[in-house]
């Protein structure tokens, strides 16, 4: 290795929907762990005002026209807003101990309904 040569290590993840693309493998992405952060942040903050307007009334359907979207993006959305509160401010406190994953923590959140033991899939023991 020369004088001229820099090395730089860090965590990355490989994602379908990050903004910077991996040559050689179509439709995956280079993710940093800042950027997920961010993407599951920004998550949140939809999922909190689609339940607004959901229970003001506003069917999915309708939020998924006003957005311009999908019923079941929205529905996944939705599906955050029943993450335990010590997971959600931690989230938003960029603690992400484990890097759960956007798809990840909907999926936790859909498929594990009891707070504590959802604290214990993302805190761990």
């Amino acid at each position: 290795m020369d004088q001229k040569t820099l090395i730089l290590c860090t965590h990355l993840l490989i994602n379908n929907q990050a903004q910077t693309t991996l040559r050689g493998t179509p439709n995956k992405s280079i993710l940093s762990i800042h950027e997920m952060n961010e993407q599951v942040i920004q998550a949140l903050s939809l999922a909190w005002h689609y339940r607004t307007l959901w229970r003001q009334g506003v069917s999915v359907e309708d939020i998924a026209k006003q957005e311009s979207t999908g019923k079941r993006k929205i529905q996944k959305y939705l599906a955050l807003t029943l993450l335990s509160p010590p997971i959600i401010e931690a989230l938003l406190n960029y603690q992400n101990p484990h890097n759960f994953t956007l798809t990840q923590l909907i999926t936790l959140a859909e498929q594990t309904p009891d707070f504590d033991q959802q604290a214990l899939a993302y805190f761990g023991a």
